[in-house]
């Protein structure tokens, strides 16, 4: 096997404004999951492993019944543990791991595409990125005021927004999870901040504005209208 996909999906979306986790949240007849499991697995990956929440298991079992290469684990409090929980339950060895946002569900296969080659190429941690266009600074201070002094703005033209799926040479992932749980003090984001904290870089491919993370409700209102313009753009299991 060259290549599993983990999926960490047992978060529960509290800033979108809904009662439902955000991965189950429906988006034009699909759940968000769903539609990140489709893309996953358009990009031709072998293994897809969803970590979700313990009393939603049996929900994902059913969503995925019909794709064996489809799996389910319980998913962490935090989102390192649901991809630990994911890790411990490969029980082959492949070369590469994507770690995928289930919030991303119309990331284009291109994006895929390009982690995997960078992989393939030898690369040992790999991120879409895309320009910040926004002017961005810093706060002076973290108290919940009005108004707050702010920093002079930061040179942008170097700054990247980072998206997923993050792809990794599948052993660095896993022992890198294995240092973290045993120190858990490193102050992480994301997966490839761990493997940068064992010393192996990250490299840029380019992302997509596809591949935007729903956080919002803006965000989801986006994502319909994107669905409802281009129905075909929206990868949906049938």
């Amino acid at each position: 096997m060259e290549t599993v996909a983990i999926i960490p999906a047992a978060g529960a979306g509290t800033r979108l404004g809904l009662k439902t986790p955000k991965a189950f949240v429906p988006l034009e007849g699909h759940t968000l999951l769903e539609r990140a499991v489709a893309g996953v697995l358009d990009a031709g990956i072998e293994l897809v492993i969803i970590a979700v929440p313990r009393d939603l298991e049996a929900r994902a079992q059913d969503l995925f019944r019909a794709q064996p290469n489809v799996r389910t684990v319980v998913g962490g409090a935090e989102r390192t543990e649901s991809v630990r929980n994911a890790l411990a339950s490969i029980e082959v060895n492949p070369s590469y791991a994507l770690v995928h946002d289930a919030a991303r569900p119309l990331t284009p296969r291109r994006v895929f595409d390009r982690v995997l080659t960078a992989l393939r190429a030898g690369h040992q941690n790999v991120v879409p990125v895309l320009p910040v266009s926004d002017t961005v600074r810093t706060l002076s201070s973290q108290q919940p005021e009005d108004a707050v002094g702010l920093s002079a703005p930061v040179e942008r033209a170097r700054l990247r927004a980072v998206q997923t799926p993050q792809g990794f040479a599948f052993k660095d992932l896993a022992d890198a999870h294995e240092r973290f749980e045993r120190d858990a003090s490193t102050n992480v984001t994301d997966d490839a901040s761990l493997l940068e904290a064992m010393g192996i870089p990250a490299v840029g491919v380019e992302g997509s504005h596809e591949a935007f993370k729903i956080t919002h409700p803006l965000d989801l209102e986006l994502a319909r209208m994107l669905c409802q313009r281009k129905e075909n753009s929206c990868l949906c299991p049938r």
